[in-house]
């Protein structure tokens, strides 16, 4: 710790000072979109245009919601393979190759990307994830105000794509475009791109 979108910022700037960069282009998928809304409301000078896939447009979650259990519903994949062991390496990169999403595109990147998520030592490899920050990550997602309004302050500008189906390839995907047009976005701000087949 501390764990956190805030937390995550902070990396990221500290990224970009280690780097002697005065500004960058931030691309954030998923809860890394999130991170770089964050980072371009808090530090426009330093992130003058950022790129989000399919994340960083937030939706408060109903007053009375279980976080737990909201956040079960929208990563509980994710959240029960950070409590699950396996046996080796390759019994690792077999439950991710099944993924809808990974199968048909499984390559040496992909590989690599997954063997450097292993830790701990056979017959009991895990995620290097921690479950305490996957938790503190999403509540700040579906709770927290900054991070809902980051998209909406004007001096943030963005590309926005989101995909045409969910994670695990079903039909619906996370943003609808009723989604996309209740939310709002200023398009002389937001531009967003709906991308087919994905």
């Amino acid at each position: 710790g501390p764990y956190g979108l805030a937390a995550h910022v902070a990396d990221t700037l500290g990224v970009l000072d280690h780097l002697g960069r005065r500004q960058a282009v931030l691309i954030g998928h998923s809860m890394g979109a999130f991170v770089a809304a964050l980072a371009a409301a808090r530090h426009p000078e330093r992130f003058p245009h950022v790129v989000l896939i399919d994340g960083g447009l937030a939706f408060p979650a109903p007053p009375g919601t279980d976080i737990d259990q909201l956040l079960q519903a929208v990563i509980g994949p994710a959240m029960e393979r950070l409590r699950m062991t396996f046996e080796t390496r390759e019994a690792y990169q077999a439950y991710f190759r099944a993924h809808p999403a990974l199968a048909p595109h499984w390559n040496a990147h992909l590989a690599a990307y997954v063997d450097h998520d292993l830790t701990g030592r056979a017959p009991n490899l895990r995620s290097s994830c921690v479950l305490d920050a996957v938790r503190a990550d999403g509540t700040d997602i579906l709770t927290d105000p900054e991070t809902h309004a980051a998209l909406h302050r004007r001096q943030v500008r963005a590309t926005f794509f989101h995909a045409e189906r969910g994670l695990l390839d079903e039909p619906r995907a996370l943003y609808t475009p009723d989604q996309i047009t209740t939310a709002h976005l200023d398009p002389a701000r937001v531009t967003t791109h709906h991308i087919a087949g994905t």
